[in-house]
């Protein structure tokens, strides 16, 4: 039986450090092609959420954390009086806190304080591509 689980546990390491393995040389050699955009069409696309966003809560704070150093991840909060509670919101993979506001305001309005972050990479949290 010892050596059974012996054996078991050898292969589950081996094929974790396999699994490891293809991932690190997949993300390693992986490329990024962006589409350039210019000025103007920045502006453009500004100009068109204009009224389309959900506006932030009158006491928003925009803040920023930094777990490490060079690693800035964007982070914003929002008081209630006589607050029932916190509540720490992460929005999705490829979500922002700018498009989670709706959901932010109604909770705060609710009587929540409201805490928020982005994960890296994500809305304006430091990403590990210079060119997202």
């Amino acid at each position: 039986m010892l050596t059974f689980l012996k054996r078991t546990a050898i292969s589950l390491l081996g094929l974790l450090f396999l699994a490891w393995m293809i991932t690190y040389v997949a993300v390693r050699f992986e490329r990024h092609e962006y589409t350039q955009i210019s000025d103007e069409q920045r502006q453009q696309a500004s100009d068109y959420l204009v009224g389309k966003v959900t506006p932030r809560p009158d006491t928003w704070q925009w803040e920023t954390f930094t777990p490490e150093k060079g690693i800035d991840l964007r982070t914003g909060t929002v008081d209630a009086e006589n607050a029932k509670g916190t509540v720490i919101f992460v929005p999705g993979f490829t979500g922002t806190i700018d498009m989670s506001m709706e959901t932010i305001t109604q909770l705060n309005r609710a009587g929540y304080r409201v805490a928020a972050i982005e994960y890296r990479g994500q809305g304006k949290s430091h990403r590990p591509l210079s060119n997202p």
